[in-house]
């Protein structure tokens, strides 16, 4: 049978009125499990531990409804409920402590969130508002409509989204994925790619990083340019494409782009013995092939 441990804190309307409800929970919980954190507005930090515990400390919305904090098997639940319709108040200000192997998912709305010191996977989303994390791996999943996105010595796949906001990332990934569509996206990886794909509606990407052997990395912007820069040595067939107005740049070899008559450049090229693809393609932006 299931283990279900439960703490909930309901709020009376009265207390809701008031100065934000301060919580201090820990719950016993599997080393290695799933932790659920969900919340509309305010900041959240979560941080790893060597304890298998979950421990909540803070002040919750003053508009909360009631406060979830539950584990059951090898799920934990740490959720706060508002109203539908909040136009006034201060949100949930909470440090969750979490043990370092744990996946954690966290959906907030217009909130900060902060990830810090995980190792077992995340998977941050935000409607309005920043992610910053650190020290995590595994699998990165980072999204935000509204917000930038930063990321410190992460390691493991990693995938970025955002629709208004920028992405700057230091990285340990040989598999990465950048989706923007008005920001821009600032990538470094440590490690030795095999595949990346990166795709930008009105923002510029750019990306550093060494190729493994039969890297595959394909990439397109509409007005917006793209910088990739990569190890003189990869083996990799690249294309290179512009529409009018466009431009491609090489400065990682002598080689030179074609010019056609609509004004739209190209250049092919094949580095080594061309075991992988790179495949750059803009319409109203420019193309940089650059050494890492």
């Amino acid at each position: 049978m299931k283990r279900l441990i439960v703490a909930v804190l309901t709020l009376s309307a009265g207390a809701a009125a008031q100065a934000g409800e301060a919580v201090d929970k820990t719950l016993d919980v599997r080393a290695n499990g799933l932790v659920r954190i969900e919340n509309v507005r305010g900041r959240i930090a979560v941080d790893g531990w060597d304890r298998d515990q979950v421990q909540v400390v803070g002040t919750l919305d003053d508009r909360a409804k009631a406060f979830v904090f539950e584990t059951s098997g090898a799920t934990t639940t740490v959720r706060v409920e508002t109203p539908d319709n909040l136009n006034r108040g201060e949100g949930s200000n909470l440090v969750i402590h979490v043990p370092k192997t744990s996946r954690v998912r966290a959906d907030v709305v217009s909130a900060e969130l902060h990830l810090t010191d995980l190792a077992g996977g995340v998977d941050g989303k935000t409607v309005s508002g920043d992610i910053e994390a650190a020290e995590v791996g595994d699998r990165i999943e980072l999204a935000t409509v509204s917000g930038d996105v930063r990321l410190t010595r992460g390691s493991g796949p990693t995938r970025f989204a955002t629709v208004s906001g920028d992405i700057e990332a230091d990285a340990d990934s040989a598999e990465i994925e950048i989706s923007t569509v008005s920001g821009r996206a600032r990538v470094a990886s440590s490690a030795r790619v095999r595949e990346l794909t990166m795709h930008s509606v009105s923002g510029d990407l750019e990306v550093g990083a060494s190729l493994a052997d039969g890297a595959h990395v394909r990439g397109s912007t509409t007005s917006g340019d793209i910088r990739l820069a990569i190890n003189p040595d990869a083996s990799v067939v690249v294309e290179l494409k512009t529409t009018a107005g466009g431009g491609v740049r090489n400065t990682l070899t002598k080689d030179k782009p074609n010019r056609g008559i609509s004004g739209a450049e190209a250049l092919d090229l094949t580095l080594g013995s061309g075991q992988g693809g790179v495949e750059l393609t803009t319409v109203s932006g420019r193309v940089e092939l650059a050494p890492l």
